[in-house]
């Protein structure tokens, strides 16, 4: 099929950048309209079968992506969120989520919508490679109850502060937000797209502080009164907390429980089935004295 392999030319190396999205529940790739259209514009002799001789590049564009619309190759699609994200002035270039387009828009072409590919990605050889890479670390993962004590402790440790990292920035950016909003009505936000599902993995850290104004619609939010509740009820709760809890040593000695039984949990033991030296989840066993039987000379 010519026109099929025209569309693999699009979607192979040097042809249209696409991205992946999720379009009706499925996970696709789509690629831009006036990517299409540049792309079409800068290669005339693959696709000058596919038109039928347009004058203008827009026209032979046009032709061109409606013919792959009516053969089903390519379906329309527009963004689901029409606004850009916080902290940005502009709309992603690649949107996370679309929806379907108006029923006139179907099978027609414009350059500000976006087209997702109704057939699977031809095969490549890095394809392959992911693969395998794939199987073995969920082989990996499989074996890690049979891998050396050394090996366990390192990924439990790495995990762990992985997640205390991700918790813990959460955490901080929401303190910085509250207490922003709290003193001045406008929001201080540390990395603004860190939870945006609109945002591509590489843009997910920039930019690393944006400041949101106070949103008019709601004049709650706006109004001192309300932030000043907010702020002595979260100082009230903060307090009783600090008064309440526990002792230093206390808190100490459960997290090394619980410590202790997340790695009986993972069956992370030392040699001899041993667990980790602590003294609050040690046992210690004493071995009874052997009891000998004397035989003295009135028992004869």
């Amino acid at each position: 099929d010519p026109l099929r392999e025209f569309a693999d030319s699009l979607r192979g190396k040097g042809g249209v950048e696409a991205r992946a999205a999720v379009y009706q529940a499925q996970r696709v790739e789509i690629v831009r309209g006036k990517d299409l259209g540049r792309w079409i514009a800068a290669h005339p002799e693959p696709s000058s079968r596919f038109h039928n001789g347009a004058k203008t590049p827009e026209d032979q564009a046009k032709e061109v992506v409606e013919l792959l619309l009516r053969r089903n190759l390519l379906q329309r699609c527009e963004r689901m969120f029409k606004r850009p994200p916080p902290g940005s002035k502009k709309l992603v270039k690649f949107p996370k989520k679309l929806v379907p387009p108006g029923p006139g828009d179907v099978k027609s072409f414009a350059e500000d919508a976006f087209y997702a590919w109704t057939y699977d990605r031809p095969s490549s050889p890095w394809m392959l490679v992911f693969t395998i890479l794939g199987m073995a670390g969920v082989l990996a993962a499989c074996l890690f109850p049979l891998a050396p004590y050394g090996i366990k402790v390192t990924v439990f440790y790495l995990a762990s502060g992985l997640l205390t990292v991700i918790l813990g920035t959460l955490v901080l950016r929401l303190f910085v937000a509250a207490t922003s909003w709290i003193l001045t009505g406008k929001t201080l936000w540390l990395l603004p797209n860190v939870l945006s599902e609109e945002v591509p993995l590489s843009g997910l850290l920039k930019p690393l502080v944006s400041v949101q104004q106070p949103d008019e619609d709601k004049a709650w939010a706006n109004s001192w009164l309300a932030r000043l509740s907010v702020g002595v009820s979260l100082a009230s709760l903060i307090f009783v907390l600090y008064t309440h809890s526990p002792p230093k040593g206390t808190v100490t000695a459960e997290a090394s429980r619980y410590r202790d039984e997340l790695f009986d949990l993972f069956n992370i033991r030392k040699e001899g089935n041993a667990r980790l030296g602590n003294s609050s989840a040690s046992t210690a066993f004493e071995e009874a004295p052997a009891v000998e039987d004397v035989i003295h000379d009135s028992d004869l």
